[in-house]
C-alpha cells in the first residue's frame, strides 16, 4: 500500500470535517452521508499511521471514537436507527482515552521551552 503524505491527509481530514458538519447542521442529509467514506477512511488512516508515535496515538484514538460517535449521531439524526446510545459509549471511550493520556503520558513529557 502506497504511504500519503500524513501531513497532507490531516489538513485534507479537517474540511471534510466540517462541510459534514456543516450538511448536518443545514439538514442537507444527501451531502453529509455522503463524506461520511472519507471522513471515515482519513480519520482512520492518521490513527493508523500514529500508531507508533506514543504522543500522538492516543489523542488521535480519541478524536477517531469522536468522528465515529458523531457519524452514528448524525445518521440517527437523519434516519432513526436507534444507534444514540452506542454514540455515547464511544464518546466515553474518547473521553477515557484523553484521561489516560493527560494523566499517565502527558505529565512524562519534556515541552521545550
Amino acid at each position: 500500500m502506497r504511504k500519503f503524505n500524513l501531513r497532507l491527509i490531516e489538513i485534507l481530514h479537517l474540511p471534510i470535517w466540517y462541510l459534514t458538519d456543516f450538511f448536518w447542521m443545514a439538514e442537507i442529509a444527501w451531502a453529509a452521508v455522503a463524506l461520511i467514506v472519507p471522513l471515515v477512511v482519513m480519520g482512520g488512516y492518521i490513527t493508523y499511521r500514529s500508531a507508533s508515535s506514543r504522543v500522538a496515538f492516543l489523542p488521535n484514538c480519541a478524536v477517531f471514537c469522536w468522528i465515529i460517535a458523531n457519524t452514528l449521531w448524525m445518521c440517527d439524526d437523519f434516519y432513526p436507527i436507534n444507534v444514540i446510545k452506542i454514540a455515547y459509549v464511544i464518546f466515553g471511550i474518547g473521553i477515557f482515552i484523553l484521561l489516560y493520556w493527560f494523566i499517565m503520558i502527558f505529565p512524562k513529557l519534556k515541552m521545550k521551552r
